[in-house]
């Protein structure tokens, strides 16, 4: 399905243009998100996987909003409405690779930037290629998951402080 919206030419004219996909400006590149609570997408289907995270997110990382899509395609659904700042994509979902899901959310937030981690079982996955920042392998240890968490939370919101300065 392609869809239109209206560019402005640099003389000021207004012109139709043919896009793909309805522009969905990157979070990192949204003043209004600067001052919104980090905001995480988790995809799992597995309902004891989500329960970890969620409880893992409401006793450890306060202020963060957690947000849950159990399949690729309601992922998708849910990315125009929830534009995050991290990825969390486990890779075998029920109707699609994690790794063919993650440049599809990228695209459908026009944000190449979007930070993504893989949540796996799959002790053999290599990142590199993947498309993927980094990997956290299952069953998770909350121990050492929390720090990469918040530190990925940090890098993104050090990164849109770095858009607006630059």
């Amino acid at each position: 399905r392609r869809h239109r919206w209206r560019d402005r030419p640099r003389s000021g004219q207004t012109q139709e243009v043919n896009h793909p996909h309805p522009y969905r400006p990157c979070p990192s590149a949204d003043r209004a998100s600067l001052a919104s609570p980090p905001h995480v997408l988790y995809v799992d289907d597995d309902p004891l996987n989500i329960a970890l995270m969620q409880a893992m997110f409401e006793s450890r990382v306060p202020g963060c909003r957690l947000s849950v899509a159990a399949s690729g395609y309601q992922a998708l659904s849910l990315a125009p409405l929830l534009p995050p700042t991290l990825l969390l994509i486990d890779l075998s979902l029920p109707d699609c690779s994690g790794v063919d899901l993650l440049p599809r959310l990228r695209n459908r937030f026009a944000a190449a930037c979007l930070p993504a981690v893989a949540v796996t079982g799959q002790i053999d996955f290599v990142r590199e290629g993947s498309g993927f920042d980094e990997v956290w392998h299952k069953p998770l240890d909350l121990k050492k998951v929390q720090p990469q968490l918040e530190a990925w939370l940090a890098l993104s919101s050090e990164r849109q402080s770095q858009h607006w300065q630059g």
